[in-house]
């Protein structure tokens, strides 16, 4: 797993993974990786079922890595991935996270969990809608006019 996400966009300099789980479409995978427009690496938690496995990886029906952050790493697999029971990724992420070892680039916790910081999904703050040709009509039910 770690020489997988070796040399990825979304490797920090200081070993974290940067991690999306907006729902917005995967951009492309790179080596099999599920990566977002941002470069992100696409995550989804543990609510979503493993709906099958790619080079050792849990992913669900969207094509996301599926993750868990709060039970003990229960097995390892091939190339230093760390898994919880339920066959989910183990990750530690978004707290202060205190790297203990590297495996190419990639940080480990303590835990022996893979260090991810989720990258907060901007809020969408006004929606506008047409209503005809010209008019807009923003969130809070105000129009608006486009001059052309």
């Amino acid at each position: 797993m770690s020489a997988l996400f070796q040399g990825q966009s979304f490797i920090q300099d200081d070993g974290r993974c940067l991690a999306s789980t907006d729902p917005t479409p995967i951009s492309h995978y790179h080596n099999g990786i599920p990566v977002d427009a941002n470069g992100y690496l696409c995550i989804v938690g543990v609510t979503a079922p493993i709906t099958h496995y790619h080079q050792g990886l849990p992913f669900d029906a969207e094509g996301r890595i599926v993750v868990q952050g709060q039970n003990n790493v229960a097995y390892f697999g091939s190339g230093a991935a760390a898994f919880v029971a339920g066959g989910q990724m183990a990750h530690r992420g978004n707290q202060v996270v205190t790297i203990a070892n590297f495996s190419s680039g990639v940080g480990y916790t303590s835990e022996s969990k893979v260090a991810i910081y989720v990258v907060p999904v901007a809020l969408l703050t006004e929606v506008f809608l047409v209503s005809n040709g010209d008019t807009f009509v923003d969130a809070n039910g105000d129009n608006f006019y486009v001059r052309q």
